[in-house]
């Protein structure tokens, strides 16, 4: 009769062991480390997170560039890392007009990407420029390349610049 009386007890105290243990086989107040070693399993101090992600999540914001010209004078500008298409434009006519531009123009606004400027004559004479953006440099240079040489026999790249999206958070 005693064995039979010990197994329920045994039962019993398996039960409410199972039940001090928390998540991933930790005591309480404990958690699984995270630097454990391989094939061991080691708790440490501490209480897993109840909700939410264990890394912060990063806030993006958008970059505007611009390019900015001068045909009279052939004198460029050039903004980058604005945190508004307005203030790209404005930046880069401040800029053309600081080495010299009179009659500087937009000549191309872009966000979160690069662009290039590409140069070459015309069979008149006259100046070909082309400003194209890309999702990188070489993209960029390469599409204003092209651009440029449906009036130009020959092109060459004056200008790269890149404004990608900043990490504020």
């Amino acid at each position: 009769m005693k064995r039979v009386v010990g197994y329920p007890i045994f039962l019993a105290a398996l039960l409410v062991s199972e039940g001090v243990m928390a998540e991933q086989g930790c005591p309480d107040g404990f958690m699984p480390n995270p630097s454990w070693t391989q094939g061991q399993q080691q708790c440490i101090q501490g209480q897993m997170p109840d909700s939410g992600p264990l890394v912060p999540q990063s806030t993006w914001e958008r970059r505007w560039g611009a390019f900015t010209s001068d045909a009279e004078t052939g004198k460029v500008g050039v903004a980058t890392a604005m945190t508004t298409k307005r203030k790209a434009e404005k930046e880069a006519l401040r800029d053309c007009q600081a080495r010299g531009g009179a009659q500087c123009k937009v000549l191309l606004a872009f966000t979160n990407q690069c662009a290039a400027i590409a140069w070459g004559k015309e069979s008149t004479g006259a100046a070909a420029i082309s400003a194209v953006g890309g999702v990188n440099s070489a993209v960029a240079k390469s599409a204003a390349l092209q651009e440029c040489g449906k009036r130009a026999g020959s092109c060459e790249i004056f200008l790269t610049e890149c404004s990608y999206a900043e990490q504020v958070q």
